[in-house]
């Protein structure tokens, strides 16, 4: 009896170990693509100021 209730115990840790894992997987990935996410808006924000500056610079040319 003494020896089952060991292994079901044993049984009981392993699979909340394997949860605790796959929650700090799932935690990681979270921030993996937060953080991708705000580095590719960060880009595309650049991009976008880059090209108002070049188009203004451009018109200010075309009028002067």
């Amino acid at each position: 009896m003494k020896r089952v209730f060991e292994q079901s115990v044993i049984r009981y840790c392993i699979v909340q170990g394997e949860e605790e894992v796959k929650t700090e997987r799932r935690a990681s990935m979270f921030f993996f693509r937060l953080a991708s996410s705000l580095a590719l808006l960060l880009v595309t924000t650049t991009e976008l100021f880059a090209l108002l500056f070049s188009l203004n610079n451009r018109i200010l040319n075309v009028a002067s």
